[in-house]
């Protein structure tokens, strides 16, 4: 009776406090204490004599409506009869379990169900809440186990599951003295594992040509065919490419391998498929801002530039290539779609880009994008003659006037700006009288906020561009390039300038070589400017820096930096993974010695036949793992004759003593519990010295 009380209790209370706490996580300590006191008091009232049953359901009666005529109807008198309802519903659940194990069982389901729906969306649960109901859950599946569990001597399940219940309650306990992260672990060891294997999968499918997919994994090559916010970052140092360039000074590349045009559920799409050789013509265009100045000198602007690039390390169909390049590769081997160029087929490429590399901080080519002028056909003639491998007979002004139209219809749409953005983007702006110095305004504006690899998950409240730069602007100011260069696109187009979020590698060259590495991926805006063609910026902060022997701005590798890389995971495994497992593996042995000892301490109650009988079952087992193992339909007696003649001869001793026990009935005592203890010692041995002889086995083998 006592068991089952005390084990109804543990249930009635976790169930009802995990109700209550739920309805009342903000309310004070009384109502859970009124709680804690009807727990008690219905379980008493169940377990006690009909005449005490209705004294004290009488009096308990009496004492709540005096107290409601003392004080009268309130918001906390309907709290504490809510609890009261509570606790009664619970103690009727509990019994429905009890009597139907379809109950028990969807208790359990429905438990399971609430943490994983919790997880999933993310609800933001107090600990109070979720350990009582979690304790409840444990409880729940400890009694099924232990219904499916075989047990012999005492099989009380109430009395089992009792003495697990304070093992569980000190778990909840140390559960709830730990304190919460602000962050979930990273399991790092686990995920940095897991894509390693991914890898050299990758690595092997690709070389017996039998992987499912044509393109390399995105993951570890850092480039992708979709741009996402909050897309997880893989810290890897695999090799991609190896670029060299005909220039031997430090020069910084951003090699393009995609844009995209259309921003929609936080992530970037591409909806442009026109066949247009945007490339050709945006040099001509480009070519067509200098000419009128410096018809003679514009190489004093731009510095023709060969980069040979051995993607060794990818296996891909998109053609990566700087900004005004014209590559150098047949014709029938690549296609144009949508500004990007593409091979026919994945594979590895090998191939050579011609581009114009011009000096951003030469103060005559700044003023030339200032007060640059539209377009006529006698300059685009004379910027056709320039490059040679332009055919008049397909790059025409006709054709030019095509493709800018084309540049305007797609990347030029105007997002919608909350009026709190709007008045940041106005005050920023407000100083500059041109469009270049509009964006370079938006650059500084961005490129000031901080960097950061993990800025954490957007909340449920950003799904729109307007939300998500709202956000980002006033409330997080930190990000990585997706964030910021998705930023800068989405205000460019605000001020009426078409814009493209670009994805590839930006990489520093040093002696005219780089090996670029999948941690160099970047993601940068360009933004076409009528009368000059697409230009480049960099809003990532701690990204841009002027390297003034070259002239040129030098884009640092955002997010590559290796030591920004290594300090960030550094900082995601300060505790580290090693003490984690050593504490679980620590925490896993102490259990064992303790559920050994009870067991030992049970074992020594028993009576000498109820310990022959376990170790009766104990020693067949082992015999089974040595494969000498009773057989089906297979009486003890043949049995016994069949171990005389191997090594465990001596069980067949032990199975004559189970045989009289059970049909001759003998008295056993303790010496015969010694002998069955001694031979499950020496089976025992002899299981490990079987394993170590096949274990040597196998390495002379």
């Amino acid at each position: 009776m006592m068991f089952d009380f005390l084990r109804d209790l543990i249930h009635l209370l976790s169930l009802s406090l995990t109700i209550c706490l739920g309805l009342f996580s903000d309310s004070k300590i009384n109502i859970v204490l009124l709680c804690l006191v009807s727990d008690f008091l219905f379980l008493l009232l169940l377990y006690q004599k009909k005449q005490w049953r209705l004294l004290i359901g009488i009096s308990t009666l009496v004492v709540v409506l005096v107290y409601f005529l003392i004080n009268g109807v309130s918001g906390n008198t309907v709290n504490y009869l809510l609890v009261g309802v509570i606790c009664l519903s619970s103690l009727l659940i509990i019994k429905a379990i009890e009597h139907h194990s379809l109950c028990r069982y969807l208790m359990v389901v429905a438990c399971l169900l609430m943490i994983v729906l919790s997880i999933v969306s993310k609800t933001n649960t107090d600990k109070s809440i979720f350990l009582p109901f979690f304790f409840y859950l444990l409880i729940n599946i400890i009694e099924i186990v232990q219904i499916h569990w075989p047990k012999q001597g005492n099989t009380n399940l109430n009395m089992h599951s009792l003495y697990l219940a304070p093992f569980v309650l000190l778990m909840i306990l140390m559960l709830a003295r730990f304190q919460i992260p602000d962050k979930p672990y990273e399991w790092n060891f686990l995920k940095n594992s897991s894509w390693w294997i991914r890898a050299k999968w990758e690595d092997f499918a690709k070389q017996y040509n039998f992987s499912s997919s044509n393109d390399s994994d995105s993951l570890f090559i850092g480039f992708s065919d979709v741009a996402s916010l909050g897309s997880e970052i893989y810290k890897s140092s695999r090799k991609i490419m190896k670029v060299s360039s005909s220039y031997y000074g430090r020069d910084t590349i951003k090699l393009s391998g995609k844009t995209f045009d259309t921003f929609s559920d936080l992530k970037w799409i591409k909806t442009d498929e026109s066949s247009i050789d945007y490339h050709t013509y945006d040099v001509l265009e480009t070519l067509c801002a200098i000419i009128p100045s410096d018809r003679d000198i514009y190489f004093n602007y731009l510095r023709n530039t060969f980069l040979d690039i051995n993607c060794s390390g990818i296996v891909t169909s998109h053609i990566f290539n700087p900004l005004k390049s014209l590559p150098y590769i047949e014709k029938t081997a690549l296609y144009h779609s949508g500004g990007d160029l593409f091979f026919d087929s994945s594979i590895k490429p090998s191939y050579k880009i011609r581009y114009y590399n011009f000096f951003r901080n030469n103060e005559n080519l700044k003023n030339m994008i200032i007060n640059r002028e539209t377009v006529d056909a006698s300059t685009f003639n004379e910027a056709l003659a320039i490059v040679s491998s332009a055919d008049p007979k397909i790059y025409t002004f006709e054709g030019y006037k095509a493709y800018q139209k084309t540049i305007y219809d797609i990347y030029g749409q105007k997002p919608l700006l909350s009026a709190k953005t709007t008045r940041l983007l106005e005050e920023t702006c407000k100083d500059a009288d041109n469009d270049y110095e509009k964006l370079l305004a938006i650059e500084k504006l961005l490129s000031s906020m901080n960097y950061d690899l993990e800025p954490g998950e957007l909340p449920n409240n950003v799904n729109t561009a307007s939300s998500f730069l709202d956000y980002l602007l006033f409330e997080s100011k930190k990000g990585y390039c997706v964030h910021y260069a998705t930023a800068f696109v989405l205000l460019a187009r605000a001020q009426g300038l078409p814009a493209r979020f670009v994805q590839g590698y930006a990489f520093s060259l040093k002696n005219g070589q780089a090996d670029v590495r999948s941690y160099m991926a970047h993601a940068w805006p360009e933004v076409y400017l009528d009368g000059f063609g697409w230009l480049d910026f960099e809003p990532t902060p701690s990204s841009r820096s002027t390297d003034s022997s070259t002239e040129t701005t030098t884009v640092t590798e955002t997010p590559g930096d290796k030591n920004d890389l290594a300090q960030n995971n550094e900082n995601k495994n300060s505790f580290g993974f090693m003490p984690i497992l050593l504490i679980g593996i620590a925490f896993v042995f102490i259990l064992f010695l303790i559920f050994n000892a009870i067991n030992k301490i049970h074992f020594n109650r028993l009576t000498s036949q109820e310990k022959i009988r376990i170790l009766f079952k104990q020693n067949l087992r082992l015999l089974k793992r040595l494969r000498s193992g009773l057989r089906k339909n297979e009486t003890l007696s043949a049995f016994s004759s069949t171990l005389k003649n191997t090594p465990y001869y001596q069980t067949a001793d032990i199975i004559s003593i189970y045989e009289e026990m059970i049909y001759g009935n003998r008295i056993v005592d303790e010496n015969d519990v010694l002998l069955f203890e001694e031979n499950k010692k020496l089976l025992i041995r002899l299981f490990f010295n079987q394993l170590f002889r096949r274990i040597r086995t196998h390495k002379t083998t």
